[in-house]
């Protein structure tokens, strides 16, 4: 079906509100709308009109109709309403059929309601779709590609609402690609003369970032350009002019472009595909690096995006044989250099003052002014040496200025003297010339001739611009011309009618055929200038989405702040506001976000504007939520949800059931957390809103942590995490990427959680959503606490401190100061982690968050057991229990049962240390956490070995090697396998001795560790050998010695001939057992193993007596009582004694060799 162009005339206008100041054109368009649903409810009675309102109101629909006639595809357009429209049915009553049936007759009658009414029927052609103002005739046109890129929704202020007021987008779209070639463009100052000190201090500088620091005019640009020039022998030199719309993107891929063109490609191929801001600044720099390119960036001072900043600082961190040459005014904004970096070499700072009197000389003669020395001195004094000034003195003069009055009476200060002199050119110089530079002041950046031309109307405009050029009062590169700051505030000064000028060049970038970010902020400042409020407003709502994906979040803000109460219907006005809040809530500036949504709030009250009331609402709840006023939030927010619902709202409802979810969450009620969010992603299924569908996904994922179910959780967040990338929201990325390496970081996955926390501070800082990089920092801090790594612990943590204090973060500084508190007990700095816990307690209170009030006691309880305070850490841990009780966090609960444990078994009662490492496994059990659940069986372990209970002990080792099942750490598994097998030795236990050594052996054949091999051989060996498997048993012995002749470990091949000894000694192959001990003494004496050998003449010595040889049995067994003697083992020593005195008694005849035996007698 084709739909009529009269009747999407009509849609058009009707849905985006034109007529919205015409009452009577406005009461005609609800007539028609009314009097067609009338008639088509008629033809179906069961037909609701909420059907057909909440069809049109769709994002999907609105599109279509927007782009009906340009996309040209009626059956495709058709068959989406169609889908759209049966969505919304209730498929009880209505058919797919019936829907293609009932959208064709709502669309023809429309039609003929519009023909039959004559005084609207004219008003409805396509020519006046668009707004038609005057200074946008064309701005919808031109901005249309741009906001369908960035998936905004339509043109209609009035059915913007939600859109941007609340978090989430809507559909998966790419993002916009941004494309920014690299142009050499180095400016070159004919005019340059002397500072040739400076440029020699240029030159040498050591250092790797230099700093160029002067006040306006003062000829930092000039310098630096010289000092280009010079450097550029090789075309290694990149040249980029920053100013407050420049973003750390725009810089990057300036960057790129200029690798790319001298052939090092890689960031340049990934630039548009990789998001991840580190990443790209790790592959720009390593590229830079392979070259001795020299970087200049010109007013650093004038940039508002504070991630510039990093880029930086990476620079400075990194670089070893680039150079990077900051020009900026002294004290930037985002400084990133300071006083150490410059005493240490590190930066080189270069402060340019004025021309030296030689310079001065040299200047004005390059100018073509010559002068005595008394004349030359007193315009010295006069100007300092100020090349600006000089240039205009200069020009005065050829002007026919009285030199002798300019010098009586132009003012001293540099500025001053600046516009006096300026005064003095401009009214000398053409009306042309004066209208160019008025023209050209207008814009904020460097702009094309055409750009000129549109406001000063010149029919002469080139001449002008090269007259203007050889004055000095414009500078050109390539295509495009631009003013000194200076003169461009003096030349806007004098525009008579501003309004006019603004307008002008408002509609020079609306009809430029590609209008990009920067020019798009432009034509917001444009129209705003021209007093176009609406449209200028309009452009705002439209693209403030993307914009902030882009980081142009403090551009964005600036221009918002220019609006006020009385240039906008109240509506538009309530949506400027409240975006201007969510911008406040991005940069973490809650008590000006508050002050927006309440002003907001009230004036929609005073216009019954119910759409407004539940927006506001739910956003002023989320205020609360982060003051941690949790009633407070929740009563909002409910608030919110039953306007909504009234409203027949689907988005603001499905938002305001999120949230809802989140607090109950906050309140540890899981079962309502669960089913509101569960709520939320059928209310964003219905829409299609993936990112609302993102953000529910996360919640159910923190809920599943709660409740206990690890993997849950991690399959929710890696769902979240693939629809986040997929529609390029940095903020959901971010928010996602937290949650996950949290989990990660529980499971004992450091690694894991470290790269995902990456993600999260990466991303964060492009949204500049301060509560994310708090969060990110913080997370990053306790990584560090669990790989203890104490002193970059305590750095993140107090960044994380430092934003929290700042923006009244009252919730999180309660976990935060508990946080450092474990840093500073990890030090055993126990005054500072006292300290941190006693405001992390009252934070706690104060907030009325029982989780981390049970934390803070937890570390508290710490702290007093380490300062040997047992009763007041015994104590704190119980109530700290109690309280995570009343949370039902039971990861929590089981990390408090391990510490009690502990404090129980440093203060040796076993059993009690027992009852609470049994406790915290029992819970931990639910979450697989394997990190750990192997950290306390392993407490388990060491308690029941302190109690001798040799099952217990297996029954944990057992428990570990079930942990470590799903794991490759096979290093812990041999040695779980090692002590396993020692204990089930203990109880003799042939059947799973043997089962284990087996599975030993053949785990360390796949590990290829043969020194544990061999060491596995031996112990098999010696089962083998108990159980009298005595063959078998020589054979392992035998795959121990050959192994350890390989690896040529000598400890391990002297026991092993030791214990083959022995084993032939049992069967009575004396001979071979006399060999394997005499070969261990011959090792074990050559490694000097003392302890060893007398082992190996013991068991000689026994071997020599139990065949007949006495006497040499017993001077070996004399040797080894002798050394227990001599190195206070009496014990030893006795029993040894005792055995050869045995040994005598056996046979008499040999008792008169042993004088000893008397003596022991009486002994």
């Amino acid at each position: 079906m084709v739909i009529s162009e009269v009747c999407i005339g009509f849609l058009t206008n009707f849905l985006y509100d034109v007529a919205k100041k015409n009452v009577k054109l406005q009461d005609s368009f609800s007539a028609v709308y009314n009097e067609s649903i009338k008639e088509l409810s008629k033809k179906y009675p069961k037909l609701e009109q909420i059907y057909i309102d909440d069809f049109l109101s769709q994002k999907r629909v609105k599109k279509e109709i927007i782009n009906y006639f340009e996309s040209s595809n009626y059956d495709e357009s058709f068959n989406i309403f169609k889908h759209q429209f049966f969505k919304l049915l209730d498929k009880n009553y209505f058919s797919e059929k019936d829907a293609e049936e009932i959208l064709t007759d709502f669309f023809q009658i429309l039609d003929c309601v519009i023909v039959n009414n004559s005084e609207l029927k004219g008003k409805f052609q396509l020519n006046i779709l668009k707004r038609i103002d005057r200074s946008t005739s064309n701005v919808s046109k031109n901005v249309a590609d741009l906001i369908k890129l960035q998936d905004t929704i339509g043109n209609n202020i009035k059915e913007i609402k939600e859109e941007f007021k609340n978090e989430f987008s809507g559909k998966i779209t790419p993002e916009p690609t941004i494309n920014y070639e690299y142009r050499e463009s180095i400016p070159k100052d004919k005019n340059f003369v002397g500072r040739s000190n400076e440029l020699k201090e240029l030159e040498y500088a050591k250092s790797q970032i230099i700093v160029i620091e002067g006040i306006s005019g003062i000829g930092k640009t000039s310098i630096a350009a010289e000092f280009a020039l010079k450097t550029n022998l090789q075309n290694n030199v990149f040249w980029c002019d920053l100013n407050e719309i420049v973003t750390a993107k725009t810089i990057l891929y300036q960057l790129a472009s200029f690798l790319n063109q001298r052939h090092y490609p890689e960031s340049y191929n990934i630039i548009n595909k990789i998001n991840d801001l580190n990443f790209l600044i790790d592959i720009i720099t390593n590229d830079i690096e392979k070259g001795e390119y020299f970087l200049f960036f010109d007013d650093y001072h004038s940039i508002k995006d504070e991630q510039i900043k990093v880029i930086f600082e990476k620079f400075k961190k990194k670089f070893t044989r680039a150079k990077v040459i900051v020009i900026t005014r002294p004290d930037p904004k985002f400084k990133f250099y300071n006083t150490y970096d410059i005493s240490t070499g590190k930066c080189h700072l270069e402060v340019l003052k004025g021309l030296s009197y030689e310079d001065t000389k040299e200047k004005l003669l390059s100018l073509d002014c010559k002068f005595d020395e008394d004349v030359l001195l007193k315009i010295y004094e006069k100007t300092t040496g100020h090349p600006i000034a000089l240039e205009l003195l200069a020009l005065a003069i050829k002007n026919k200025s009285d030199l002798d009055a300019i010098i009586k009476s132009s003012p001293d200060i540099p500025e001053d003297l600046i516009k006096y002199l300026f005064d003095e050119i401009y009214l000398k110089i053409s009306v042309e010339d004066q209208n160019f530079l008025k023209a050209i002041s207008v814009y904020r950046q460097p702009v094309d001739i055409n750009a000129v031309h549109i406001i000063s109307k010149s029919g002469t405009i080139n001449e002008t611009a090269i007259k203007l050029l050889d004055k000095l009062l414009i500078e050109k590169n390539g295509d495009l011309y631009s003013i000194h700051p200076l003169i461009r505030n003096l030349s806007y000064s004098l525009i008579d009618n501003k309004e006019s000028s603004h307008r002008n060049a408002a509609e020079y970038l609306s009809q430029k055929k590609v209008i990009n970010s920067n020019e798009l902020l432009e034509l917001q400042y444009h129209l705003f200038m021209a007093k176009d409020y609406l449209n200028s407003a309009w452009i705002t709502i439209q693209t403030c989405e993307a914009l902030i994906k882009q980081g142009y979040v403090s551009s964005l803000l600036e221009i918002l702040l220019l609006y006020k109460k009385e240039m906008l219907s109240p509506k538009e006005w309530i949506f400027i506001g409240t975006i201007i809040g969510n911008l406040y809530v991005i940069k973490g500036d809650l008590k000006k976000a508050e002050y927006y949504y309440t002003e907001m709030l009230n004036l929609s009250i005073k216009i019954n504007y119910d759409n407004g009331i539940s927006s506001l609402l739910n956003n002023l709840s989320g205020i609360a939520y982060d003051r941690g006023e949790i009633d407070k939030a929740l009563k909002n927010q409910l608030k919110s949800l039953e306007l909504y619902e009234k409203q027949k709202d689907i988005k603001g409802k499905a938002l305001v059931l999120l949230n809802i979810g989140t607090t109950y969450l906050e309140k540890n009620n899981y079962k309502n957390a669960l089913n509101y969010a569960n709520k939320a992603i059928s209310e964003f299924k219905k829409i299609d809103n993936w990112t609302g569908k993102c953000g529910s996904l996360n919640l159910l994922g923190l809920i599943y942590i709660k409740i206990g179910d690890w993997n849950k959780a991690i399959q929710k967040f890696l769902e979240a995490k693939e629809i986040a990338y997929k529609i390029g929201d940095f903020g959901t990325i971010a928010m996602t990427c937290g949650n996950l390496g949290n989990v990660y970081a529980d499971k004992g996955e450091l690694d894991k959680a470290e790269k995902e926390y990456s993600i999260d501070l990466e991303f964060s800082n492009k949204t500049e959503d301060i509560h994310r990089i708090q969060s990110a920092y913080e997370n990053f801090g306790t990584l560090f606490a669990d790989k203890r790594e104490i002193e970059k612990a305590l750095e993140y943590h107090k960044k994380s401190l430092e934003i929290a204090l700042k923006y009244g973060m009252v919730k999180d500084l309660a976990r935060i100061y508990g946080n450092i508190a474990n840093d500073y007990l990890y030090q055993e700095d126990f005054n500072k982690a006292f300290e941190n816990c006693r405001k992390g307690i009252i934070y706690a209170k104060k907030a009325k968050d029982t989780e981390n009030l049970a934390g803070a006691l937890l570390t508290l309880a710490g702290i007093h057991q380490e300062k040997g305070k047992r009763q007041l850490a015994l104590r704190a841990y119980e109530i700290s229990i109690k309280l995570w009780d009343k949370t039902g966090n039971d990861y929590r609960i089981a990390g408090a049962y391990n510490q009690l444990g502990g404090f129980h078994f440093e203060n040796n009662d076993w059993n009690k240390a027992a009852e609470y490492f049994n406790k915290s496994l029992a819970l931990l059990d639910k979450f697989n956490a394997t990190g750990l659940c192997l950290m306390v069986c392993t407490n388990c372990i060491i308690v029941y070995q302190k109690l001798d209970k040799v099952d217990k002990v297996i029954e944990f080792l057992e428990k570990k090697l079930a942990y470590l099942s799903h794991s490759n750490d096979n290093d812990e598994t041999s040695l779980i396998y090692r002590n396993l097998i020692s204990n089930y030795f203990k109880l003799k236990n042939w059947e799973k001795l043997n089962q284990l050594c087996k599975k030993k052996i053949i785990l360390e054949l796949e590990r290829g560790d043969k020194m544990e091999l061999a060491i596995t051989y031996s112990i098999f060996a010696l089962a083998l050998r108990d159980f009298k498997k005595y063959d078998s048993s020589i054979q392992y012995h035998k795959f121990c010695i050959n192994l350890a002749k390989e690896i040529e470990d000598n400890n391990i091949l002297a026991i092993a001939y030791n214990d083959l000894g022995n084993t032939y000694s049992i069967v009575g192959n004396t001979k071979e057992s006399e060999q394997c001990f005499l070969e261990s003494i011959k090792i074990k004496t050559k490694i000097g193993n003392e302890i060893g050998i007398m082992n190996s003449y013991l068991n000689l010595g026994n071997l020599y007596t139990s065949i007949g040889q006495l006497q040499k049995g017993i001077e070996l067994l004399e040797k080894v009582e002798d050394y227990f003697a001599t190195h206070n083992r009496m014990k030893e020593a006795i029993q040894i004694s005792q055995y050869i005195l045995n040994k005598i008694m056996e046979d008499p005849n040999d008792a008169k060799n042993y004088v000893f035996i008397d003596g022991f007698e009486e002994g």
